[in-house]
């Protein structure tokens, strides 16, 4: 019972943040099973704030918060250099360690990407995180 308890946890904990879960897997359980918690963790906050993100932005999109539409705010240069350079991979590679899953995923929703790449991105940066953390824990 508790080994279903404790794996739960693990999952929770990668949904939103997922270099902690990975954290919590190499200490607890065994690198297999520690990749996978992680990555279906990480899988299910991907779809979740992807999908979520979408919804939001479309929700507020139709909200009218500013009374003077001339004005606008100034994006930071590191918004849009990522959003003129399309660089989905470098927020891809950095969300499971330095961003958070909802984080990296709100920021790809922002800078209008397609679903389907958003996707495609953050499962390859989970998966490639997943086998480095886990390969080096199990071969050390």
């Amino acid at each position: 019972m508790e080994n279903w308890f404790l794996y739960g946890n693990i999952i929770l904990v990668s949904i939103v943040k997922y270099i902690i879960g990975t954290s919590l897997a190499v200490i607890y359980v065994s690198p297999i099973m520690g990749f996978f918690l992680t990555f279906v963790g990480g899988l299910t906050g991907v779809l979740l704030f992807t999908w979520g993100g979408f919804w939001i932005k479309a929700a507020f999109g139709r909200l009218k918060f500013s009374k003077n539409p001339s004005k606008k705010k100034n994006p930071s240069k590191l918004f849009l250099w990522l959003k003129n350079n399309g660089n989905i991979g470098i927020i891809a590679l950095l969300t499971p360690l330095v961003l958070s899953i909802p984080v990296g995923c709100f920021l790809a929703v922002s800078l209008n990407f397609n679903k389907l790449k958003i996707l495609l991105y953050m499962i390859l940066s989970l998966t490639f995180w997943g086998i480095l953390i886990f390969g080096v824990y199990y071969y050390l």
